[in-house]
């Protein structure tokens, strides 16, 4: 009897909260400006609650705006830290940036 091995995707396990630094992008309707076109994410834009979605083919992550300009609160969604890590890198290629640990 053989069992057949089940891929493992790397789930959340890391802090889920962070914060996105971007002094050259102050608002958040710029950066979904910048990705809303990206073909390997989706991006959502939420103008009255200032809030923007980031998301792949199984997991994702918001951005809302605080009350510093170019700082963003960012919640990723609970799911695969690898396709999170890569929208997160992808995002920091087509918008600069950067992301750190809300600690």
């Amino acid at each position: 009897m053989s069992k057949k091995k089940k891929d493992k995707k790397s789930v959340n396990s890391g802090p889920l909260e962070w914060l996105y630094i971007n002094e050259d992008c102050p608002s958040t309707r710029r950066l979904y400006e910048q990705l809303k076109d990206d073909e390997g994410m989706t991006a959502e834009f939420w103008d009255l609650a200032g809030v923007l979605e980031i998301s792949g083919s199984e997991t994702g992550f918001y951005l809302e705006e605080s009350e510093e300009e170019g700082v963003w609160w960012v919640t990723l969604s609970p799911g695969n830290q690898d396709e999170s890590a890569g929208l997160m890198q992808k995002m920091q290629e087509l918008c600069g940036g950067s992301f750190m640990v809300d600690e």
